[in-house]
């Protein structure tokens, strides 16, 4: 059995990227081949690492609808952009009730007294 090995770097500086910046296509040329007469052919990604730097929020996905105690709702709309943690998330969560609510509690006050968000790691949720 004959063994290739092709290393190649990629990058999506150059890249064809859709509409919202959250996808990306990078050509080879030249192009990689298989050839037709090839049995059992298996290709191998054996490393790949992907910084995040695209946004990750955007008009699609950023409407929570948040309830109180009492059964108040109210929509909290997360600005468009990149959250990398679940802290990032729950910091654009409390500026977006801050927004909402138009109160002068502080960020860090507002995940403290109102909403923040935590990670259970044995069941890998959001709550």
């Amino acid at each position: 059995m004959k063994t290739v090995q092709l290393p190649f770097f990629l990058s999506s500086r150059h890249a064809t990227r859709n509409a919202t910046a959250n996808r990306f296509q990078v050509a080879l040329s030249p192009s990689v081949s298989i050839p037709r007469e090839a049995l059992d052919t298996r290709v191998f990604i054996l490393e790949a690492s992907a910084v995040h730097t695209m946004k990750n929020v955007d008009s699609t996905n950023n409407v929570f609808m948040w309830v109180n105690t009492f059964g108040y709702e109210t929509t909290l709309t997360l600005t468009e952009g990149l959250y990398a943690t679940i802290s990032q998330i729950a910091d654009g969560l409390a500026a977006a009730y801050i927004k909402a609510f138009t109160t002068s509690l502080s960020v860090a006050d507002t995940r403290d007294q109102v909403v923040d968000l935590t990670v259970n790691e044995l069941t890998n949720r959001v709550s």
